[in-house]
């Protein structure tokens, strides 16, 4: 079964997707709030939340704790 991403925030997902892909070809990490500072002017901190939800929700993204959070 294919799944699709279901939300009104399709465009920033798309993006998100996007980017995540781009810095892992760069062999880098982001963070989530990396992602809300990169759309700074664009989409709002709340949105961008909303969206990596979706996304981890749907199984698209797959998240971890970043090192330094312990």
């Amino acid at each position: 079964a294919q799944r699709r991403l279901q939300t009104p925030r399709a465009v920033e997902a798309y993006w998100i997707v996007l980017e995540v892909v781009l810095a892992q070809r760069l062999g880098e990490t982001l963070t989530q709030k990396q992602l809300c500072a990169m759309a700074t002017g664009v989409w709002s901190q709340a949105t961008i939340s909303r969206a990596v939800r979706d996304l981890l929700d749907g199984d698209f993204l797959l998240s971890s704790p970043h090192p330094k959070d312990g």
